[in-house]
């Protein structure tokens, strides 16, 4: 059984106090962590789901590019759904 890095169970105690309905500062004093704890680990935890990946994106012929993220190659058609292409960007920049 692998182990849980500190980033994780924070990440996973972060979301649990999402869900409910106490303030981030009430659901640390319950759980009896610091509530400048849980600030600072929130605060870390959405900087790195939001960190920039380096992306070549190339041009295949003139209604479609192909971009490039790490091992990963997307083929984008003209007229494509920007939002699910930003979902599989994030996506696979957090793998």
């Amino acid at each position: 059984m692998q182990r849980q890095s500190k980033r994780e169970r924070m990440a996973r105690l972060i979301d649990e106090a999402e869900q409910s309905d106490l303030s981030l500062a009430e659901f640390a004093r319950r759980r009896g962590i610091p509530p400048q704890t849980l600030y600072w680990w929130r605060s870390r935890v959405r900087r790195d789901e939001t960190a920039l990946v380096p992306v070549t994106i190339v041009p295949v012929h003139k209604s479609s590019i192909r971009i490039e993220v790490g091992d990963a190659t997307v083929i984008v058609e003209r007229g494509f759904d920007t939002e699910l292409l930003a979902d599989i960007v994030r996506a696979l920049g957090s793998c």
